[in-house]
C-alpha cells in the first residue's frame, strides 16, 4: 500500500497505530501527546510493553509506504511510479488510430508476481496542492482534485491495475440548516466538497454519517443515546457493480479508528453486545 497522508504526518500516523496495536495487546489506552512526554499518563510498564509491539508495527512498514511531504497529483502519481520500479514491466499493446488521427498505444503493467497488488490511498483529497502543469490547467484546488482523478483513472487503475481510494470530506454546505430542515443530512454523491465532479469517475462510493451529531436520538431503529459518540453509519452512495443505497450501523472506536458492524436493531445480540464494551 501506498498511503499519502495529506492532513498528517508520517510519524504521527505510524506512532497512532503503534498505540493502537499496544491497547488491543495490553488493554490500556494513550493518546499520542502522552507517548511523546507532553502530557501526563505513561508509566515505565507501558514503555517496556510498548517496546514489545514495536517490531510488529516495523514489519507493518514493509508492507505500508506512508508519504506526508508529496501533495499536488502528479508528485502522487510518479510517487506511485517509483515504487513500482523493480515489481513488474510496462508492455505495449497494439497502436490504434483515433478520430482525430492521433496514434495510441496501449501500455499496460506487468507485476513479476501476479499475486501482488497496490493499494493507492490520498487521505484527503481536499489538501492537494495546484502544480505548473504543462499539459492542464492545475492552479487551483478544484482543479488539482480533477487531474489526480484523471491520473487514478486512466494510470493507476487501468494501466497498474491498482486500487485507489479518495478521502473526500463533506462540504460544509451540506451540514447547513436547509439540509437539516429537509432532512437531507446523510453524506450523498452531492456533498464531495471541492470538486464533486469527480464523483462521476468512482466505482464505489462509501460515506461515514454521525447522526448523534445533528441530534438524532434514533436513527436506523438505534437508539444512538445506547452508544454515546461510538455510534456511526456507513453508506454504499454507488457501486456500479452492485447494490447502492445502503446503510449500515457500525460501532466507531475513535481511539483506533475502527468500525466494528453492529447487530440488528433491538436484537439479544445487540444487547449483548452493548454489555461487553460498558
Amino acid at each position: 500500500m501506498v498511503y499519502f497522508a495529506l492532513e498528517e504526518s508520517a510519524e504521527y500516523f505510524w506512532t497512532t497505530i503503534l498505540l493502537d496495536r499496544f491497547r488491543e495487546r495490553f488493554g490500556k489506552a494513550l493518546t499520542y501527546y502522552q507517548y511523546k512526554g507532553y502530557h501526563k499518563g505513561m508509566t515505565k510498564e507501558d514503555y517496556q510493553q510498548i517496546q514489545e509491539v514495536i517490531p510488529e508495527v516495523e514489519d507493518m512498514k514493509k508492507y505500508v509506504i506512508v508519504y506526508d511531504s508529496v501533495s499536488n497529483p502528479t508528485g502522487l502519481l510518479k510517487t506511485v511510479e517509483k515504487e513500482l520500479e523493480g515489481l513488474g514491466r510496462v508492455v505495449k499493446g497494439e497502436t490504434i488510430i483515433d478520430e482525430f488521427g492521433n496514434e495510441i498505444t496501449k501500455k499496460e503493467f506487468v507485476y513479476n508476481d501476479p499475486d501482488f497488488h497496490l493499494v493507492v490511498v490520498a487521505d484527503h483529497i481536499g489538501l492537494l496542492a495546484p502544480e505548473k502543469n504543462e499539459f492542464a490547467p492545475v492552479t487551483n484546488l478544484h482543479q488539482a482534485i480533477g487531474k489526480w482523478s484523471e491520473y487514478v483513472i486512466k494510470l493507476i487503475c487501468k494501466r497498474y491495475n491498482s486500487i485507489a481510494v479518495s478521502v473526500h470530506q463533506q462540504a460544509m454546505n451540506g451540514e447547513n440548516n436547509d439540509n437539516f430542515k429537509l432532512g437531507r443530512l446523510e453524506p450523498s454523491e452531492t456533498k464531495l466538497g471541492d470538486n464533486l465532479l469527480v464523483g462521476r469517475d468512482y466505482m464505489v462510493t462509501i460515506g461515514l454519517f454521525n447522526p448523534i451529531k445533528y441530534g438524532l436520538n434514533s436513527y436506523l431503529d438505534y437508539n444512538t443515546r445506547d452508544f454515546g459518540d461510538n455510534f456511526r453509519t456507513v453508506h454504499v452512495i454507488k457501486h456500479r457493480n452492485g447494490i447502492a443505497g445502503l446503510a449500515k450501523a457500525m460501532w466507531f472506536d475513535g481511539v483506533g479508528n475502527k468500525f466494528t458492524e453492529l447487530p440488528k436493531a433491538k436484537s439479544q445480540e445487540l444487547i449483548n453486545f452493548l454489555n461487553s464494551k460498558h
